[in-house]
């Protein structure tokens, strides 16, 4: 379902980086980060009868400004050449978002604010972002501390007499 100009007029307003995430997307979504999205990434899948490789999902990493970082699933620093279906294709990879703040390191990774993931088969771009005075990572820590937290408390009720 696309959503109506004057909300996409005014989501483009808001962020101005969203002009160039657009492409094959009909709705525009603001989310919070939290830990299960740090398990999602960019998705492939084969189509037809050849081995052509069509991309489902990408995701990238923005800075506070909306300047791409880079995108998940490739690594530029490492150029890797694949034969995909009459053309030669380079560094395409499947990954986390976990993974992929690792690979940046932690320098990089503290400039990422905006996970941007471009899901082409809903037709969905969705803005992921962290509470207005965190950086991601230091969100993404608390996170994993709260979740460390309520399994800590379900196991000490299973354990008690």
């Amino acid at each position: 379902m696309e959503m109506s100009k004057a909300k996409l007029e005014a989501m483009c307003r808001e962020f101005p980086f969203l002009h160039r995430y657009l492409y094959r997307t009909g709705r525009v979504v603001v989310s919070r980060v939290n830990c299960s999205l740090l398990k999602d990434g960019r998705k492939e899948g084969y189509v037809g009868g050849h081995s052509s490789v069509q991309i489902f999902c990408r995701v990238y990493f923005l800075d506070r400004e909306g300047n791409q970082i880079c995108e998940v699933g490739v690594d530029s620093a490492k150029p890797i050449n694949l034969w995909k279906f009459w053309t030669w294709g380079r560094g395409i990879f499947c990954e986390n978002i976990e993974s992929a703040l690792r690979r940046i390191g932690a320098m990089e990774s503290k400039k990422v604010y905006f996970i941007v993931t471009a899901d082409y088969k809903e037709s969905l771009l969705t803005i992921h972002k962290p509470p207005k005075d965190f950086d991601l990572t230091d969100w993404i820590e608390k996170e994993i501390l709260a979740e460390q937290k309520v399994i800590q408390c379900e196991l000490s009720t299973i354990d008690a007499v």
